[in-house]
């Protein structure tokens, strides 16, 4: 089996990599408040609609 180098990844993955994760999770949690407010404004025109 080849053997693995101690840190032999190249130092630039390191700095980029938690950024683009933090952006990634930012997107996610914007959706998820996104839809969610989506979501209430839809119950909340239904429950009136429904009402009347």
């Amino acid at each position: 089996m080849g053997e693995r180098k101690g840190a032999g990844h190249k130092p630039n993955y390191v700095i980029v990599i938690p950024p683009i994760n933090r952006q990634l999770l930012d997107l996610l949690f914007s959706l998820v408040y996104m839809m969610d407010d989506l979501i209430r404004a839809r119950w909340l025109t239904t429950g009136r609609v429904g009402a009347i």
